[in-house]
This record gives C-alpha cells, structure tokens and sequence, in this order.
C-alpha cells in the first residue's frame, strides 16, 4: 500500500471538522414516552426557556445512555426508567448561552410502571420543573429539541 499524499484542501476540511468536534459539549436528552404521549416541561419562573424534555451534560466517564437515563431522572424525579434505543445526534449551536455547540444524542426512554398525569419536580440547582404528558402528535418543542421526534412515531408504551 505506501504513503500516499492528500491534498491540502482536503487536510484542512478534515481539521476542521474533527476540531468542532472535538470542541462540542456532549449532551444527552431524553424522549420519555408513555401511551403515545412524550414527557416535557417547563421550568417554573423561566418562561423564556419554553417547552422542553429532559436532557444535560455527559459527564466524564459516563455512557451516553446513563447520560440520559440519570438526566431524566435529576429532571423528572422519575425512577423507574429503562432506556430503550438510541435515535441519533444532532449539532445545536448556541442562540443565547456562550460556549461551544452540543452535539445532543437522543434517546427514547421508557418508564416501566404508572406514573402521575402532571407533577413538579425540584431538580438540582433548584430548578423547579413543571411536568406533564403530551400527545407525540401534538407536541412542540422549543430549542431544536424535537428533531427526532419522527423515529417515535407508533410509539405505545404504557
């Protein structure tokens, strides 16, 4: 085979394109669904930041799907939670927050048992999330954060 020399065209663009990612900030999100309906919420005192489901940072050494799992979890209070497929990853480049862009992965999580219709939860930082059930067909979600809501489609867990 040899040494074969690339252009530096093509050099340049395969920098760039490992340094953005190697820049990103890892994020998990969680679509939890029960019933044909998606989990979101709102975090109460903060109407600028809409309507959303349950995601955050991948910590150092964690999978991707304890990411997620632990995410809706600190989110939701929920426990019972069984992750079932990944959907895929998404780039989001900040619009108000500085820093580098996530690259989300997103993860259909299951809850195993009856849970209740609408809830609030107090999760870390104090933030109080205002949760409830919304049917998938429906569902509008703020932050670019519904971009996989399709690969739900048929989705009847209970």
């Amino acid at each position: 085979m040899g040494i074969r020399q690339v252009p530096s065209q093509i050099l340049h663009k395969i920098h760039d394109v490992l340094g953005t990612l190697i820049a990103m900030k890892a994020k998990a999100l969680g679509y939890v669904t029960r019933a044909g309906r998606l989990l979101v919420f709102r975090q109460l005192g903060r109407p600028d930041q809409g309507v959303q489901v349950p995601g955050g940072s991948v910590e150092p050494g964690e999978s991707l799907a304890d990411a997620a799992r632990r995410e809706v979890q600190e989110e939701t209070g929920l426990t019972s939670l069984r992750v079932a497929r990944y959907l895929g990853a998404a780039v989001y480049e900040l619009k108000v927050d500085a820093g580098p862009p996530h690259l989300r992965h997103f993860f259909h999580v299951v809850v195993e048992g009856a849970g209740p219709e609408r809830w609030q939860h107090v999760g870390s930082k104090d933030v109080t999330f205002e949760l409830w059930w919304e049917r998938l067909e429906s569902v509008r979600l703020d932050w670019e954060m519904g971009v996989y809501l399709a690969a739900l489609s048929g989705t009847t867990h209970k």
